[in-house]
């Protein structure tokens, strides 16, 4: 192979190597969940979870919900927080969002309770139309411990989970 065919072959094997990376970058989809991606109203569809206990029993923990649920967010001004106002079988509730990019996790703070209540929940999907969040055994615990759930009570929460999905209400 004279010097001349290697160049053109090395030119070749590049620009062909350069083609497929741009092809494979342009149909990479963005699957970043940013604060705004929560805005609005969003109408409950499917609600599951168990909480297990630490004597190995396991309850349900949540419902299917009731026609007319949602939870609506809205944004402060701008950033990663804002207000949240829902009705969940039937009661209204407001309070605070906080939502961390980073770990995809969002922090809803009830404050029409009293004490304030807080519950945790990873946002695993959120598009134009539909919003999908969950909680695993890590947040479960973490709910326990900051709203001082079972406390004085043998049987403890140890874990769990729950899927919670919504579509975007017009």
């Amino acid at each position: 192979m004279t010097h001349k065919n290697k160049k053109l072959l090395t030119q070749v094997f590049t620009w062909a190597l350069f083609f497929i990376i741009v092809l494979e970058s342009c149909g990479q989809k963005n699957n970043s969940i940013t604060p705004s991606s929560l805005l609005g109203k969003w109408t409950a569809q499917k609600v599951e979870g168990k909480h297990f206990y630490n004597d190995f029993s396991e309850a349900m923990s949540a419902t299917m919900p009731q026609e007319g649920d949602y939870i609506m967010f809205e944004q402060e001004m701008s950033g990663s927080s804002g207000k949240f106002s829902t009705v969940q079988y039937g009661m209204n509730e407001s309070g605070t969002w906080e939502y961390d990019e980073k770990e995809q996790l969002l922090t809803i703070t009830y404050t029409s309770f009293e004490p304030h209540f807080i519950i945790f929940r990873k946002v695993d999907k959120a598009t134009k139309d539909e919003l999908v969040l969950t909680e695993d055994d890590e947040l479960i615990k973490k709910w326990v411990a900051v709203n001082h759930i079972m406390e004085d009570s043998p049987k403890k929460i140890v874990g769990g989970n729950l899927y919670e999905s919504y579509i975007k209400s017009q």
